[in-house]
């Protein structure tokens, strides 16, 4: 229960200051079905010591939405401006690992979905361009399919091939990136100021330091007997490292979260922000990214809506967030095998602004 009430407070505190409740707010959504098991087990011992696990559910009632969607597609009478959001993180389009097929196949289910869903507008991470003329082709081939605009940016000086980028079918009169945060090794996002029907919108789109865990979680599953004393210790000392790792991502997502809120605050126009934050929505980095801000997921969206698709326990880390200038319509996420994360897909009506 002690738990549950940590992992709480993980979103009002940033775990450059205090890291441990970053740990239980990652683990949030076990905490809770603990917490009401134990609600369950009291009622049937009749004892008085049920109000402690009810009390603790009551602080935090308004999480589980977070996680479960209850929410259904909005009908928008009248005539309205509307745009349509995709975020995904194609993973380098399968080039390295090769698991969703081989000779770019993935690429082209990536393709094919995207003609299907036909957004106004898509943020990628973890674009990767092969070669010059492959990249060349990559982009006129999502060029043909009405993306006339749009804007990229390498993740650091290292990362020759590896870009962020926003596609848009709607002209973008400026663009920018925001720089490496403060123990970062690459930027948190790009954004693109996009002139939707008249209307001047800004959208960010992020890719929040990773916990990078994953390599090691499947060295140790794989190689490792725990039958054994000798692997026992050795995975013991790989469990240490990922736990190091996980600390290190809390912190630095925290200072690229400050970084991007900031920038935010300057924004002159409406803003859509899209991307893979590699946090729970029990963070404190989504805390402060969704302030003064709605989650499309939260008011439309159905069900589990998990994004990542790894073998480590998975969560909801890709997000579509909108402020007070736009109302959502629909949300979906797509389990489309194609990338180590799923696509995330909202459309959202675009209220009257004064800048037109």
């Amino acid at each position: 229960m002690a738990g549950l009430l940590l992992a709480y407070t993980a979103k009002f505190i940033s775990p450059d200051l205090f890291w441990i409740p970053a740990f239980f707010g990652l683990a949030y959504p076990y905490l809770l079905i603990i917490n009401i098991l134990f609600i369950f087990y009291w009622v049937f011992r009749w004892r008085l010591f049920l109000i402690w696990p009810v009390l603790i559910l009551a602080i935090g009632f308004n999480l589980p939405r977070y996680y479960v969607g209850f929410g259904s597609n909005v009908e928008y009478s009248g005539e309205h401006k509307s745009v349509k959001l995709m975020s995904f993180n194609v993973h380098d389009f399968d080039f390295y690992t090769q698991t969703y097929g081989s000779n770019g196949e993935a690429f082209d289910r990536i393709s094919d979905f995207i003609a299907e869903q036909n957004p106004d507008i898509i943020c990628f991470q973890e674009f990767y361009s092969y070669d010059l003329k492959i990249s060349h082709s990559t982009f006129i081939k999502l060029k043909a399919k009405g993306y006339l605009f749009g804007y990229r940016k390498l993740y650091n000086e290292k990362s020759k091939k590896m870009y962020l980028v926003i596609l848009s079918k709607y002209p973008i009169f400026n663009s920018g990136y925001l720089d490496i945060a403060e123990g970062n090794d690459h930027i948190s996002g790009v954004y693109a100021d996009v002139s939707i029907k008249g209307t001047k919108v800004r959208v960010y789109d992020l890719h929040l330091a990773t916990m990078g865990v994953s390599s090691e979680s499947k060295y140790i599953t794989k190689n490792y007997d725990l039958s054994n004393e000798q692997d026992i210790h050795k995975a013991a000392t790989g469990a240490k490292r990922i736990s190091s790792r996980i600390k290190n991502g809390f912190i630095r997502r925290s200072k690229q979260a400050e970084q991007v809120q900031k920038h935010i605050e300057l924004c002159p126009y409406p803003v859509l922000l899209a991307g893979d934050f590699n946090d729970s929505p029990c963070s404190y980095s989504y805390s402060l990214l969704s302030k003064d801000m709605k989650d499309a997921f939260v008011e439309v969206g159905k069900g589990f809506s998990n994004t990542y698709n790894g073998k480590v326990p998975s969560y909801r880390i890709d997000y579509i967030l909108f402020d007070k200038h736009f109302e959502a319509l629909s949300y979906q996420r797509h389990k489309i095998k194609a990338s180590d994360h799923y696509p995330v897909v909202a459309e959202l009506v675009i209220k009257e602004t004064t800048d037109e």
